[in-house]
Formats: structure tokens, C-alpha cells, sequence
């Protein structure tokens, strides 16, 4: 992964750079997964995050297919910075109840902050929907990737990403 990129990613999105130990990694560090999608993976739902009291919002509907493509898109908005984005999602890695999904963004509401062609990614945790269930979560997003780092998000799937707990909204993974 281009670490640059990455760093600025987590200092623009991240507000608080401390992951707690719900945002260890799910598979050992450096556990490479096939780069193909799990068929019939998917990760949906909409997700509403605070940070420093500055709300996220997200929403994100990604389906792996038999040939090993992925279908979807996601768009998230950071009011405090200005910025929304969409992306068309090319990536989905389901381990358990977390997803690691990004791909190309196609559309930026300030290319002065996130890129139009370059890639992004970030993570979901699905949680339940029983009484007492933890929220479910969703990471802060990496942008201005390129594909390699985007291939190592969704193949490593490593926490590499802060995850916040949403407040409203709902994330699926299966």
C-alpha cells in the first residue's frame, strides 16, 4: 500500500487516531485473502458517525458476483471538511461480520481534498440487530489510493483504519 497516501487519508478523515481493540484485525497481520470477491458476499446499509462532534455520513450497497466482479457503489459525505464522494466499488472482502470494500471514486465535491479517478476503501462491522448488540461500525475512508493500494486493502484486510461506532443507520454483511 503507497503509505503516503494512506497517512494523509487518516489525518484528513480521522479526527481521533485512536482504534480501539474492537479495530484489531480480524486475520493475522500480512494474512493475504484471495483478491477475489467472495460470491455472493455483500455489505448494504447506511451508516451516521460522529467525530469530535462533526457528523460522517455513508451509505454503501456491494455484492460480489460468480465471475469474481464486484457490483456496487457508496457515497460518503465529511461536513466538516466539505467533501462528499462517490466511488464505484470494485473490492469486497467479507471475513465474519466485516467487510473491506472500496474502489474507483468517480464523482468529488472538492478534487482539492478527494481525487476524481484514484481509489478509495474503507471497512464495515455488521453487529446484530438484538437488544444489547454492540453498534455496528464503520471505518474512516482512505482516499487518493492507487490500485495497488487498493488491492491490499481488500486482499490484507488489515484494520489499517479507525473504525467509528454508527449512531443512526444500519450496516448488513453476509
Amino acid at each position: 500500500m503507497k503509505h503516503a497516501s494512506l497517512v494523509v487519508a487518516i489525518v484528513l478523515m480521522a479526527g481521533s487516531l485512536n482504534a480501539t481493540s474492537r479495530d484489531a484485525a480480524p486475520r493475522a497481520a500480512g494474512a493475504r485473502l484471495s483478491a477475489a470477491p467472495n460470491a455472493g458476499a455483500a455489505a448494504i446499509g447506511s451508516a451516521h458517525t460522529l467525530s469530535g462532534g462533526e457528523p460522517r455520513t455513508a451509505a454503501f450497497a456491494a455484492v460480489g458476483l460468480p465471475d469474481g466482479s464486484v457490483s456496487g457503489e457508496a457515497q460518503i459525505n465529511v461536513h466538516a471538511l466539505n467533501v462528499a464522494w462517490h466511488t464505484r466499488i470494485e473490492c469486497l472482502t467479507v471475513v465474519g461480520n466485516r467487510a473491506f470494500m472500496g474502489g474507483t471514486i468517480t464523482e468529488s465535491t472538492n478534487e482539492a481534498v478527494v481525487r476524481t479517478g484514484t481509489k478509495s476503501y474503507f471497512w464495515v462491522e455488521d453487529n446484530g440487530e438484538e437488544g444489547g448488540a454492540a453498534p455496528d461500525r464503520i471505518s474512516v475512508a482512505g482516499v487518493n489510493e492507487t490500485p495497488e493500494g487498493l488491492a491490499d486493502f481488500c486482499g490484507l484486510v488489515q484494520n489499517l483504519l479507525p473504525g467509528r461506532d454508527v449512531v443512526h443507520g444500519n450496516v448488513q454483511v453476509r
